[in-house]
């Protein structure tokens, strides 16, 4: 009985050493913790496939920057 006691004792403790304290709650209002935005790549020609453009004329497929 008293080996049990023991490790239950020993297995509260380890468990106990493990606890994580709570992240504070974010702060009210309409901000965001968000992480830094990475520096844009750079440019590059993309094909883009034959469409109709906002005239409704018909334009053939061709390379743009992007």
């Amino acid at each position: 009985m008293k080996k049990y006691l023991i490790a239950l004792a020993a297995a509260g403790l380890c468990a106990a050493s493990f606890a994580q304290p709570m992240r504070p709650p974010p702060p009210p209002g309409p901000h965001m913790e968000r992480p830094h935005a990475r520096p844009h790549h750079r440019k590059h020609k993309v094909w883009v496939p034959a469409h109709r453009d906002h005239r409704g004329r018909w334009v053939r497929g061709h390379y743009v920057w992007r």
